[in-house]
């Protein structure tokens, strides 16, 4: 039985190429060669079905394919795709051309790169004067940049995927503080004069959908920018900026009650690691994201960090993260990533806190939530009335502060989810800035600080 399905379905069923088959029985198949027809925006839904993989960035069809073959049972598989849009230019061509074909508009030859079999079709250019289409397997990612070639009265699309649903899970944020990515496009979104900046945007790039597969903040001028693009075969493009941080949406799935609302899950920090604090080693780890799923569901300690390393697919989970272990928090090869676990409970001070001052200090460049007309005991009071209450909701956002920085004269008052530990490079002396960072009074967190021995699950 066929059934519609979005036209990022895509559904194969082994068939037989063959002059003369001797014999196709069990998954076999003598004098002929197996392979698939390809049947876009419909799903098979008789009998039953088997999921086979789940995969994030390119090659989910090639591989597919290698495990349908290498099934007996698999007469037929279905791929379910990231939603696809076209970023357009005008007067432009592509580089390399892999196909030529005949189209009555630029729709019908988007329906042709879409559709494509022989290559992944990645970019297409229509010459509506000669109404031909022009389809190349290249896109800016692959030829680096490159200069597009100039045709006049052409249009060039670029396919842009992202993520759209997530089954089963709940989309949230990566955050990569002090970053920015290259070479994204970006939409200014206009804010609410209420205090939260990072709260409402987070609110916004949830309800854009795949049309905002990231977001970036500019804390110094308070300003919020829609980006057209995340990291996904882009990792080097990511680049330090002082003031600013990169989100990136992600799909979680498995244990995440507690980033169910929060303004991101867990943050990045590439070329970083905990040294030394491994509680737990996974090799063969897919992705980031499946690193981030495992620390997540992790049940025998509570999982407060983990690396992951891009060249050797291994994960390390570790009960400590680098407030708790300042000084192993280390630099890294380029392919390591520290990520920190933000979906955790707050640690169990009860109702005693304490604050920790240092007068004209400031953590410049990162505060997510500004009051003003307050004094500097109303602003402490904001901060431990957020941290004594797990988060303060905002618009179904939430948001857990470390610290806080207080103008004298101004009377203004700013939280921020940094400290000096995440930020020292912030933390600089400022006349008529007060900081002031909360923590638990000593001996009264419920932390789990003992020691288990360091396990390795393959």
């Amino acid at each position: 039985l066929w059934k519609d399905a979005s036209a990022t379905i895509f559904t194969y069923v082994a068939v037989l190429l063959a002059a003369n088959v001797i014999g196709y029985a069990t998954g076999q198949c003598f004098g002929g060669t197996e392979t698939y027809e390809k049947t876009t925006g419909v799903e098979f839904v008789y009998g039953t079905a088997q999921g086979l993989l789940t995969q994030p960035g390119t090659g989910i069809t090639r591989d597919c394919t290698a495990i349908c073959r290498q099934t007996i049972a698999c007469a037929a598989f279905s791929v379910a795709l990231p939603d696809c849009r076209y970023n357009v230019r005008s007067d432009s061509t592509v580089i390399s051309m892999d196909e030529l074909q005949f189209a009555a508009s630029q729709a019908e030859c988007e329906v042709l790169c879409d559709q494509s079999r022989g290559f992944t079709c990645r970019a297409f250019t229509y010459a509506a004067e000669e109404k031909r289409c022009y389809l190349s397997g290249d896109d800016s990612i692959s030829l680096n940049n490159a200069a597009l070639i100039p045709k006049r009265s052409a249009v060039y699309a670029e396919k842009q995927c992202s993520i759209s649903q997530c089954e089963d899970g709940t989309f949230t944020f990566a955050k990569v503080t002090g970053h920015f990515l290259r070479s994204a496009q970006q939409v200014g979104l206009a804010m609410a004069s209420s205090p939260g900046i990072t709260l409402e945007c987070s609110v916004r790039c949830l309800e854009a959908g795949s049309d905002c597969p990231a977001f970036s903040l500019d804390y110094g001028a308070m300003k919020c920018f829609k980006l057209d693009r995340n990291t996904q075969g882009r990792g080097s493009e990511l680049s330090p900026r002082e003031g600013q941080s990169f989100f990136e949406k992600i799909c979680l799935r498995g244990n995440v009650r507690g980033c169910v609302g929060k303004a991101w899950a867990f943050e990045r920090r590439p070329g970083k690691e905990l040294r030394g604090n491994d509680d737990l080693k996974l090799i063969l780890t897919q992705s980031r994201r499946d690193c981030m799923e495992a620390c997540l569901g992790e049940h025998r300690f509570e999982c407060r960090s983990a690396e992951y390393d891009t060249t050797t697919a291994e994960c390390r989970l570790s009960r400590e993260d680098r407030r708790t272990r300042p000084a192993d928090y280390v630099d890294a090869s380029p392919t390591v990533e520290y990520l920190e676990n933000q979906c955790l409970p707050p640690p169990g001070c009860g109702l005693a806190w304490t604050f920790e001052r240092h007068p004209n200090f400031e953590l410049k460049g990162f505060d997510q939530v500004r009051y003003t007309g307050v004094s500097k005991a109303e602003c402490e009071d904001r901060c431990l009335e957020e941290k004594q209450f797990t988060c303060r909701q905002k618009k179904g956002m939430l948001f857990s502060p470390r610290s806080a920085t207080y103008h004298t004269r101004r009377r203004e008052c700013r939280l921020s989810s940094e400290d000096r530990f995440t930020q020292p490079q912030a933390f600089t002396p400022s006349i008529d800035w007060d900081y002031i960072e909360n923590q638990c009074a000593p001996g009264e967190s419920s932390q789990n600080s003992g020691n288990l021995p360091i396990l390795m699950q393959i």
